[in-house]
């Protein structure tokens, strides 16, 4: 009697052993939480950003109505869609 194992049996070993791996990280990199940056927090640092830069920025954030776009200028002007209630001259929330 021979012992061991053939060579079909050790390639479905491993392609078992691989899918189960893919579905381990992509459940571990899915869970991963989001940074917690509050959205007046990421106008103040675009606004910085655009200033600094001398460049125009748009970031998209997610505000309490969804998410809404929000536009820089080079001058330091804040245009926001009308979900978020930021001040156009110095970016912090009403």
């Amino acid at each position: 009697m021979r012992t061991g194992m053939t060579l079909i049996e050790v390639l479905v070993v491993l392609v078992i052993l691989g899918t189960g791996m893919a579905v381990v990280t992509l459940g571990v990199t899915s869970r991963t939480p989001a940074p917690d940056t509050s959205v007046q927090d990421q106008i103040l640092a675009a606004r910085r950003d655009a200033i600094e830069s001398a460049r125009t920025i748009t970031i998209s954030v997610r505000g309490p109505a969804g998410a809404a776009a929000v536009t820089v200028a080079p001058d330091g002007s804040v245009t926001a869609d009308s979900g978020i209630a930021a001040d156009p001259w110095t970016g912090r929330l009403r």
